[in-house]
């Protein structure tokens, strides 16, 4: 950790340890290699939340050059005002990529997709983890290039993929965005949503239809009238992808 970054969380410990409790941001930090098994068995065995807090802030300076900015990261979902005394001024370049793009039809976007992000980002992923496009193209961008490239980045870990009846009629878009992440190698998780009495059976047979390299990826499915009940449990499976996926080695092929 660079040491102006020790001397912000050294300035701002106070702050830090009264409001913050640790469970809160735990999942994040395990989930991006910040914390080990051993440094959770610290701090959760402390008694207190802020002996808790305390044993965190010790440790991090010791996690490497990325520990300060997963943290910072961490806090802006429930602690934005702590993120905000961390700003670091001294940060430079481009913003980070993207980790996860979720290729949609715009016919799901408020029915499954945004609901989907908002789910994601409490399992502990940042906003400018997912690609959305209603938040992730800014006034002046170029829609098709903006696309492109993130899909094309080394850095994006997983493209999402929503495959509906929208989704399956749509000749141009989505198509786009799912042919250039097999182009590109990309990992995949498919989500099948679709209301069906036949376990999916006809659906399966439309999606070999539009790509029989999308039918035979191992898909998770979700009927139309569960998709609510279904969202924490999706979400935590993308997460915990993600994770699997960064204690890995890179797949020769993208599926």
């Amino acid at each position: 950790m660079e040491e102006r970054h020790r001397a912000l969380l050294l300035a701002n410990r106070l702050e830090i340890t009264s409001d913050l409790r640790f469970r809160d941001i735990r999942r994040r930090l395990l989930d991006s290699g910040t914390l080990n098994g051993e440094n959770l068995d610290l701090i959760e065995n402390q008694q207190t939340r802020e002996d808790q807090a305390k044993a965190l802030l010790d440790i991090l300076p010791t996690r490497g050059p990325t520990a300060f900015a997963v943290f910072r990261e961490a806090l802006k979902h429930r602690y934005p005002h702590l993120a905000r005394i961390l700003k670091d001024e001294g940060q430079q370049g481009p913003p980070e990529a993207p980790r996860v793009f979720i290729i949609h039809a715009g016919e799901d976007k408020e029915s499954f997709v945004r609901p989907l992000v908002a789910t994601l980002q409490q399992e502990g992923l940042a906003e400018k983890d997912v690609f959305f496009d209603d938040v992730s193209i800014k006034p002046g961008e170029v829609i098709r290039d903006r696309i492109i490239s993130t899909l094309s980045s080394q850095s994006l870990e997983l493209v999402v993929v929503v495959v509906s009846t929208a989704f399956l009629n749509k000749p141009y878009w989505p198509r786009l965005e799912f042919e250039t992440c097999l182009k590109n190698n990309k990992r995949i998780f498919p989500i099948w949503v679709d209301a069906n009495e036949d376990s999916f059976k006809a659906f399966s047979e439309l999606v070999g239809k539009y790509s029989p390299t999308l039918k035979q990826m191992s898909a998770r499915r979700v009927q139309r009238d569960d998709v609510t009940d279904e969202l924490t449990n999706i979400a935590a499976e993308v997460v915990q992808r993600l994770s699997t996926l960064r204690c890995s080695t890179p797949p020769p092929a993208g599926l």
